[in-house]
């Protein structure tokens, strides 16, 4: 009796490890899944690595894309959104996924794209549970490059850099064309017409603050998309995302500050005119934060989409 309920308990155990390892590769199909539970970036709170756990923003973005298969999206936005964080590891998750995959993150300059790759994509790479790195090989790892393949397949390459040109770009990240558009004017033409026709059969995902106002090359896709409407629309036409700052609960100040009459008055139009209610304390940070950028504050910090093309 001893060594058959032994010999039970261990058949029970292997099935039981063996139903455990079904179900973790069954929710590894699911790329939700995948995005809520498998990656891990550096905060740039402490540094530290942490678990990816999406805002609802960041789940909106990866809707539009892999549910409703948008392929060319602008996010105009406030500072500190977590765009980056949200768009960059998509974009990790299809590499991840995808034999051959070919994807790129374009920034203002090179520091801040490889910092993206670094902190986010290579950061999940190395934390990546050992389910998902038997087979993996690492091909490149550098500034600018991380290259890998499975299994011997195809490699997958993503590149982080200040342009991308040539070959096929399956998955294209561009951060702050708004500000390259209106500092950098040679650079958004040669964003233009090298990184945009790189990916032009791929996803292209754009998120930036404003500058500029109505004039750039970003302003004329955000044109296409503000003027043409849904019904014509097709998976690769230009759509848009806005996300404001006074959606995101940081931004609300704890203090015994008074609000100014000048204040009072815009938050007063944005009840009115808006219909956007504002808490002693998101007015309080509003006035003590953005208020002093005068009108950079529309680009900084947008509470409606139209204040974006103020700055």
């Amino acid at each position: 009796n001893y060594k058959t309920m032994s010999t039970w308990k261990m058949t029970r155990r292997k099935a039981d490890e063996c139903n455990e390892s079904d179900e973790v590769l069954r929710r590894l199909q699911d790329p939700f899944w995948r995005l809520q539970n498998l990656y891990h970036i550096k905060s740039e709170d402490t540094g530290s690595v942490i678990q990816f756990r999406p805002y609802p923003e960041q789940m909106e973005v990866f809707k539009s894309i892999l549910i409703e298969g948008h392929q060319r999206l602008i996010i105009p936005k406030a500072r500190r959104r977590g765009m980056s964080t949200g768009i960059d590891l998509l974009m990790f998750d299809q590499a991840l996924t995808k034999a051959g995959y070919e994807a790129g993150i374009v920034d203002r300059n090179q520091a801040d794209a490889s910092k993206k790759l670094e902190n986010i994509i290579k950061t999940s790479y190395d934390k990546l549970p050992q389910i998902c790195k038997n087979g993996l090989a690492t091909y490149k790892n550098n500034d600018d490059r991380l290259a890998f393949q499975t299994l011997g397949d195809t490699v997958s390459n993503l590149y982080a850099s200040t342009g991308y040109r040539g070959g096929n770009c399956n998955f294209l990240h561009i951060s702050e064309w708004g500000w390259i558009q209106c500092e950098d004017p040679k650079r958004s033409e040669e964003i233009q017409t090298g990184a945009v026709q790189a990916a032009r059969k791929g996803i292209i995902v754009v998120e930036t603050t404003w500058k500029g106002g109505k004039n750039g090359h970003l302003w004329d896709y955000m044109d296409q998309s503000l003027t043409t409407p849904e019904k014509e629309k097709n998976p690769r036409s230009w759509r848009h995302l806005f996300f404001p700052w006074h959606t995101d609960l940081a931004y609300s100040l704890n203090s015994s500050l008074t609000i100014r009459p000048e204040c009072e008055e815009y938050f007063e139009e944005l009840e009115n005119e808006h219909n956007i209610t504002l808490t002693i304390g998101q007015k309080r940070w509003y006035q003590e934060e953005a208020w002093p950028l005068r009108n950079n504050r529309f680009g900084e910090y947008p509470s409606t989409l139209e204040e974006c093309f103020k700055s």
